[in-house]
């Protein structure tokens, strides 16, 4: 299953953003493989429509799941509809919502 996190930065030591739609970056995480990768978020000079668009491209990948401190409404309606179950979490590292999701 692929995961989703909004990330301050580009490596697994980083923080989960506290935004969505305005993330630096995205952890995708796959938990059948351990694997992950990083997507840099393009969107961020716009002024509106950021969370819409990115919703849109997160939806594209795969992502079963997307883990968020906030989403607003329309960028996780986007998520939803395409089938992505949106969870909240407190912010902190990604390192430490990885081994919780393979903890269970």
């Amino acid at each position: 299953m692929k995961i989703v996190i909004p990330s301050s930065g580009k490596t697994i030591d980083s923080m989960m953003d506290e935004r969505f739609g305005r993330a630096g970056f995205f952890l995708i995480y796959d938990t059948d493989t351990d694997e992950y990768q990083f997507l840099e978020n393009t969107w961020l000079g716009q002024q509106h429509g950021v969370g819409v668009r990115t919703s849109s491209v997160i939806a594209e990948k795969g992502v079963s799941v997307a883990i968020v401190p906030h989403i607003g409404p329309k960028a996780g309606d986007i998520l939803r509809e395409s089938g992505i179950d949106v969870r909240t979490s407190e912010i902190k590292p990604l390192k430490q919502i990885i081994e919780e999701l393979k903890n269970g």
